[in-house]
Formats: C-alpha cells, structure tokens, sequence
C-alpha cells in the first residue's frame, strides 16, 4: 500500500470505527489506516481545506456520494468531465 500512496495523485481514507474486540465491544478506528493515512499527509501533496468527512449508510452510497463529492470538488478548481 506504501507505494501505491508513494505513486497516487488522490488518496481517500475510509475511517469509520471498527469493532476491535467483539467480545467486550471495543470499538476504535483501524490502526493500519490511520498509517496510512498519516503516511498520505506527509507524502502526497495535502489540502487541508479540501478535507472532507461524508457519513454513509451502507456501501453504495459511500461510493456514489464519494464519487459526486470528488467531481464537484474536482470541477470547482477547472477539471472537466465527460
């Protein structure tokens, strides 16, 4: 994942809490992306003011809303699409 981070032009992060120990119900964000993330911001040229967090309800609406997210972002700075 390093170097796909090292070599990538977006990177987004899914963060939402995660169920660690299941048995005592410990919930808490996932170490690795937390690394990875972290890693990202001093890596990969970052924006904190294009930083965004979107709520999701399920799978396809984290990809559907991501993706319309990323376009108007994307549009607001002079991309175009098809």
């Amino acid at each position: 994942m390093i170097n796909q981070i090292d070599n990538c032009s977006i990177f987004i992060a899914e963060i939402s809490e995660v169920v660690i120990d299941v048995e005592h119900s410990i919930r808490g964000t996932n170490t690795n992306v937390a690394y990875e993330l972290g890693y990202a911001k001093g890596k990969v040229p970052f924006d904190y003011t294009q930083t965004a967090r979107n709520p999701y309800h399920n799978f396809e609406s984290l990809r559907t809303d991501t993706n319309a997210n990323i376009k108007e972002n994307l549009r607001e700075k002079g991309f175009e699409f098809d």
